[in-house]
């Protein structure tokens, strides 16, 4: 038996009553059982993206990406992003950078597709979209195509995928440029020779886009040398700024994995505005069990990193690591249990993070979001359960944040699947920076 988790701050959340947000539904144009419409969610006001790995437009399960801009208080259809081959799953992951005036090189739009075609046949790709800066049509138009240059067929690569736009602290000069950088995971990738020498160990990419966004280019391949075969790691990933989290849902390989995540951070500038990443920390829950599958979901914000273990305690859990820390050996600084226990609340399944605020999606109930409030990184209050108000809402898979908006994904609405906007202004009213 679990033992139970005895440094909860998220007890008074009990008190707090759900609160019917404000919502817009979305569906796919034609939805079809097995679409998987919101498998993959991303949002970066006033863009979002919502993936639909099971989209037949372009051949069986080709995959789709749709793509929706804010007006006002309504998120409307850009475009419709369309996988072109069969059976890809285009749309598996998506990300999402808007420049919001800090350079000139305009906002991006990563697409993963699950087994596309890429070094090797179905090893996996990333396909990104740009859209220069005031241009009268505003739609994306296609880059490139990303692959790993040393990938194996079923590698995964772009099983996970999330974008940055940050100024590097530690740029050489004393004005170093914006960096758009782009995270991948491929968690079914074969380690490299000698002690990581195994199928399914995992890795994560680190890709950074050229000083004028033209191009992009593969700074480093991270593979933790204490991973194993069948460790998966690279099943989610998150970035912002100088660090990327991921997570390894596989470790210890067998039958009930306790789940791991590690720290990977930028460094100093290669030459030509370049930066190198390497492995920085492991993240471990300290009272963690067989089968919480730690590393399940992933968030950074500055000084803050979330790590979702949906299978912890007596409904779930999400631990928060102080990212300032030293040393390699991380623990979490606190640990925010399920407040609603039971079998298959799944707390934690999706979590992300803006700046003082931590969004949690859960399965307690239709479309239920929690959102928290960082005082200090030991400390998250509970300011508010969000529930969508469409009666038919499942139950939340994946989870996406830019603060006061929350993009819910839910692939199994009437088969197809649907995701959805919940948001009430009130609580974001206040500054929490």
């Amino acid at each position: 038996m679990k033992r139970p988790h005895c440094r909860s701050v998220f007890i008074v959340a009990l008190c707090l009553v759900p609160t019917l947000a404000h919502s817009q539904l979305f569906r796919g144009d034609v939805p079809m059982i097995g679409d998987f419409f919101g498998r993959s969610v991303a949002i970066d006001d006033p863009l979002l993206v919502i993936g639909a790995p099971g989209d037949d437009e372009g051949g069986q399960d080709a995959g789709a990406a749709y793509v929706y801009e804010r007006d006002g208080s309504d998120w409307n259809l850009l475009q419709k992003l369309v996988g072109s081959q069969l059976g890809a799953q285009f749309g598996f992951s998506v990300a999402v950078v808007v420049d919001h005036d800090r350079t000139n090189d305009g906002d991006f739009v990563a697409v993963g597709s699950l087994i596309g075609n890429g070094a090797t046949s179905f090893s996996g790709n990333v396909t990104m979209y740009h859209r220069e800066p005031g241009l009268s049509f505003p739609e994306f138009a296609f880059q490139t195509t990303i692959a790993a240059a040393d990938g194996s067929a079923f590698d995964e690569f772009g099983y996970a995928v999330d974008l940055d736009l940050s100024v590097p602290e530690n740029g050489l000069g004393d004005n170093p440029d914006p960096v758009y950088t782009l995270a991948v995971g491929a968690p079914d990738r074969e380690g490299l020779p000698g002690p990581l020498t195994g199928v399914d160990v995992g890795g994560v990419y680190i890709i950074q886009a050229s000083p004028d966004g033209s191009s992009w280019a593969t700074v480093a391949l991270v593979i933790p040398d204490d991973l194993v075969g069948g460790d998966y790691f690279g099943r989610a990933v998150a970035i912002s700024g100088e660090l990327v989290v991921a997570g390894a849902t596989g470790w210890p390989t067998g039958p009930n994995p306790e789940g791991v995540a590690y720290l990977i951070r930028r460094f100093n500038d290669t030459g030509a505005g370049f930066y190198a990443w390497s492995l920085n920390n492991r993240l471990d829950a300290s009272d963690g069990q067989p089968g919480d599958r730690f590393g399940a979901s992933v968030a950074i914000t500055p000084g803050a990193v979330a790590v979702g273990a949906p299978n912890a305690g007596d409904g779930g859990a999400v631990y928060i690591v102080d990212s300032t820390q030293v040393g390699f050996n991380l623990t979490e600084s606190v640990v925010i249990p399920s407040p609603t226990m039971g079998v298959n609340v799944d707390f934690g399944l999706g979590v992300a993070l803006d700046g003082a605020l931590l969004a949690v999606a859960d399965q307690s109930g239709p479309g239920v979001v929690h959102v928290l409030r960082r005082v200090e990184v030991s400390d998250w209050r509970p300011l508010e359960i969000l529930r969508q108000t469409n009666p038919d809402a499942g139950f939340a898979h994946r989870l996406a944040f830019s603060k006061p908006y929350a993009l819910v994904g839910d692939i199994q609405w009437q088969g197809g699947g649907a995701a959805y906007i919940v948001t009430n202004q009130l609580i974001f009213a206040a500054s929490f920076e």
